[in-house]
Protein backbone atom coordinates (compact mmCIF):
# COMPACT_ATOMS: atom_id res chain seq x y z
CA UNK A 1 0.00 0.00 0.00
CA UNK A 2 2.30 2.52 0.94
CA UNK A 3 4.08 2.01 -2.87
CA UNK A 4 0.83 3.01 -4.02
CA UNK A 5 0.80 5.94 -2.22
CA UNK A 6 4.34 6.77 -2.78
CA UNK A 7 2.81 6.85 -6.47
CA UNK A 8 -0.45 8.84 -5.85
CA UNK A 9 1.95 11.34 -4.02
CA UNK A 10 4.76 11.68 -6.47
CA UNK A 11 3.26 10.87 -10.04
CA UNK A 12 6.79 12.12 -11.61
CA UNK A 13 7.87 8.98 -10.45
CA UNK A 14 5.40 6.47 -12.51
CA UNK A 15 7.17 4.79 -15.34
CA UNK A 16 10.84 5.52 -13.44
CA UNK A 17 10.56 3.08 -10.72
CA UNK A 18 9.54 -0.10 -10.10
CA UNK A 19 9.02 -2.21 -7.25
CA UNK A 20 10.13 -5.59 -7.41
CA UNK A 21 8.53 -7.67 -4.04
CA UNK A 22 9.48 -11.21 -3.49
CA UNK A 23 6.68 -13.27 -1.78
CA UNK A 24 8.44 -14.63 0.65
CA UNK A 25 7.64 -15.00 4.57
CA UNK A 26 9.32 -15.72 8.08
CA UNK A 27 12.71 -17.20 6.29
CA UNK A 28 13.73 -18.67 3.09
CA UNK A 29 12.50 -21.91 3.49
CA UNK A 30 8.79 -21.18 3.94
CA UNK A 31 6.66 -19.08 1.37
CA UNK A 32 3.66 -17.27 1.15
CA UNK A 33 0.73 -18.80 2.60
CA UNK A 34 -2.47 -19.43 0.11
CA UNK A 35 -4.43 -16.61 1.25
CA UNK A 36 -1.65 -14.04 1.65
CA UNK A 37 -0.26 -14.99 -1.41
CA UNK A 38 -3.39 -14.26 -3.27
CA UNK A 39 -3.97 -11.13 -1.64
CA UNK A 40 -0.83 -9.82 -2.29
CA UNK A 41 -1.55 -10.69 -6.22
CA UNK A 42 -4.56 -8.51 -5.81
CA UNK A 43 -3.09 -5.92 -4.47
CA UNK A 44 -0.35 -5.91 -7.31
CA UNK A 45 -2.96 -6.20 -10.09
CA UNK A 46 -4.66 -3.37 -8.17
CA UNK A 47 -1.59 -1.22 -8.15
CA UNK A 48 -0.52 -1.62 -11.73
CA UNK A 49 -3.72 -1.57 -13.30
CA UNK A 50 -4.09 2.27 -11.56
CA UNK A 51 -0.44 3.40 -12.15
CA UNK A 52 0.87 1.10 -15.31
CA UNK A 53 0.17 1.26 -18.65
CA UNK A 54 0.90 -1.10 -21.42
CA UNK A 55 4.64 -0.69 -21.50
CA UNK A 56 5.01 -0.29 -17.36
CA UNK A 57 4.35 -2.09 -14.80
CA UNK A 58 5.22 -0.60 -11.58
CA UNK A 59 4.83 -3.80 -9.32
CA UNK A 60 7.01 -7.01 -10.65
CA UNK A 61 6.04 -9.90 -8.18
CA UNK A 62 9.07 -11.95 -7.35
CA UNK A 63 6.96 -16.34 -6.28
CA UNK A 64 10.03 -18.05 -6.91
CA UNK A 65 12.52 -18.99 -4.43
CA UNK A 66 15.78 -17.31 -5.67
CA UNK A 67 19.21 -18.68 -5.24
CA UNK A 68 21.88 -16.05 -3.47
CA UNK A 69 23.22 -15.25 -6.74
CA UNK A 70 19.87 -14.16 -8.29
CA UNK A 71 19.48 -12.27 -5.20
CA UNK A 72 22.82 -10.91 -5.04
CA UNK A 73 22.01 -9.62 -8.30
CA UNK A 74 18.72 -8.05 -7.30
CA UNK A 75 20.39 -6.55 -4.31
CA UNK A 76 23.24 -5.17 -6.28
CA UNK A 77 21.40 -3.28 -8.72
CA UNK A 78 18.65 -1.78 -6.62
CA UNK A 79 18.02 1.85 -5.69
CA UNK A 80 17.01 1.25 -2.67
CA UNK A 81 15.96 -1.75 -0.59
CA UNK A 82 12.62 -1.50 1.85
CA UNK A 83 11.85 -4.09 4.44
CA UNK A 84 8.65 -4.07 5.89
CA UNK A 85 8.62 -6.78 8.46
CA UNK A 86 5.85 -6.74 11.19
CA UNK A 87 8.05 -9.30 13.31
CA UNK A 88 10.95 -10.56 13.03
CA UNK A 89 13.85 -11.96 14.23
CA UNK A 90 17.76 -11.34 12.62
CA UNK A 91 16.71 -10.17 9.32
CA UNK A 92 20.51 -10.56 7.32
CA UNK A 93 19.19 -8.93 4.23
CA UNK A 94 20.02 -5.39 5.17
CA UNK A 95 23.71 -6.83 5.79
CA UNK A 96 23.39 -8.39 2.19
CA UNK A 97 22.23 -5.24 0.73
CA UNK A 98 25.41 -3.49 2.50
CA UNK A 99 27.15 -6.05 1.01
CA UNK A 100 26.45 -6.31 -2.60
CA UNK A 101 26.18 -2.49 -2.79
CA UNK A 102 30.04 -2.53 -1.79
CA UNK A 103 31.10 1.16 -2.09
CA UNK A 104 27.94 2.43 -3.83
CA UNK A 105 25.78 4.14 -0.47
CA UNK A 106 22.18 3.15 -1.08
CA UNK A 107 19.47 3.94 1.11
CA UNK A 108 17.26 1.35 2.94
CA UNK A 109 13.57 1.46 4.86
CA UNK A 110 13.50 -0.77 7.60
CA UNK A 111 10.86 -1.57 9.18
CA UNK A 112 11.36 -0.73 13.12
CA UNK A 113 10.31 -4.15 13.63
CA UNK A 114 13.09 -5.92 11.67
CA UNK A 115 15.72 -7.64 13.62
CA UNK A 116 19.17 -5.49 13.80
CA UNK A 117 17.67 -2.26 12.41
CA UNK A 118 19.65 -0.76 15.33
CA UNK A 119 22.56 -1.56 13.74
CA UNK A 120 21.73 -0.26 10.68
CA UNK A 121 22.83 3.76 11.20
CA UNK A 122 21.76 6.21 8.52
CA UNK A 123 18.74 4.02 7.49
CA UNK A 124 15.25 5.12 7.39
CA UNK A 125 13.25 3.53 9.80
CA UNK A 126 9.47 2.93 9.70
CA UNK A 127 6.02 2.01 11.57
CA UNK A 128 5.48 -0.48 8.43
CA UNK A 129 1.94 0.04 9.36
CA UNK A 130 1.93 3.64 8.60
CA UNK A 131 1.65 3.67 4.85
CA UNK A 132 2.00 7.12 5.02
CA UNK A 133 5.21 7.17 6.65
CA UNK A 134 6.98 4.51 4.59
CA UNK A 135 5.65 6.51 1.15
CA UNK A 136 7.28 9.71 2.72
CA UNK A 137 10.54 7.85 3.48
CA UNK A 138 10.65 5.88 -0.28
CA UNK A 139 10.37 9.43 -1.76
Amino acid sequence: RAFDTLLDLCSELKGQVVLYQAAIVKDVCQSTSGAELEALRNMVIEINGKHGTDDYKPVVLIEELMDFDEAAAYLNVADLVLISSLRDGLNVLPYEYSICRGEQVAPMVLSEFCGGVTSMSGSFRVNPRDTDAVAVALS
